[in-house]
């Protein structure tokens, strides 16, 4: 059983132009038309959708509660998760968005599209570890609970979150039991390869993940080989997002330290 961390495979790519890519922005269109897949196979919301205009306006489908997603966060790693909200929102998407302390900020509490759910509440690593157990406890049932009253029928994993057992297996079945389509951003498609530290039940709790996830987004075509290769997953599941650059780096002559990148 491992504890997850928050870093990425990839430090950042480049759009076409030479521009910085933002994880955020580079989502919506596939996940639009993830979206748009799972909608329209409902007759009703498809005739909706078509007197609302979507197809020309995507703002016309502000509210729509067909148009809605579940983002679970890992509490941190704020630019992501900061500019997945933002995007998705930016064209008429309401966002549930399941954050902590650390992510209870002015962008999101002041967007009238996103639900702020605080169900991870204080992060702090200089917790003593009583207070960890409470508040990952807390957590979980707090997740359950979330789940089985939650308007979106969407959940968009960005992170999974302390015990890959709970997080790979019962969780994803409990969402897939409660009739959820589940979308997983992979960061990393096997962090204990990454560290040296792959195990066959790693291994076994991610292909399990993976096979329970409708799709999956990744940042690179490498990681997509990998998904197809190592645990079997078919093509069509897995499209490519490139990562945001985020890039530090001294200036000439200087000692500060420049972010350049998807902020």
């Amino acid at each position: 059983m491992q504890l997850r961390d928050q870093k990425s495979d990839v430090r950042g790519q480049m759009t076409d132009s030479g521009q910085p890519l933002a994880g955020g922005e580079g989502i919506v269109g596939p996940a639009l038309r993830l979206f748009g897949q799972k909608v329209h196979q409902n007759p009703e919301v498809s005739r909706q959708l078509a007197q609302s205009s979507v197809v020309d306006n995507r703002s016309s489908a502000i509210g729509h509660p067909a148009l809605s997603v579940a983002l679970l966060t890992g509490g941190g790693d704020k630019p992501y998760a900061l500019g997945m909200a933002a995007a998705l929102t930016s064209v008429g998407i309401q966002v549930d968005f399941i954050g902590s302390d650390d992510l209870s900020v002015p962008e999101l509490l002041s967007n009238d599209r996103v639900n702020f759910r605080n169900l991870r509440g204080d992060q702090r690593h200089d917790a003593n570890w009583a207070e960890k157990i409470v508040r990952v406890f807390r957590y979980y049932v707090s997740l359950t609970v979330y789940a089985v009253t939650a308007k979106p029928k969407l959940f968009h994993i960005l992170w999974n979150n302390k015990f890959q057992l709970l997080d790979c297996t019962l969780l994803m079945l409990y969402y897939r039991l409660l009739g959820k389509k589940v979308v997983f951003t992979a960061h990393n498609v096997n962090a204990g390869k990454r560290d040296s530290n792959d195990s066959w039940l790693n291994r076994a709790l991610l292909r399990i993940q993976y096979n329970l996830c409708d799709h999956i987004f990744v940042h690179t075509d490498g990681m997509k080989r990998e998904l197809a290769s190592e645990f079997r997953i078919p093509e069509s599941k897995v499209s490519v997002i490139p990562f945001g650059i985020n890039i530090k780096f001294k200036c000439c002559g200087d000692n500060c330290l420049i972010n350049y990148g998807a902020y």
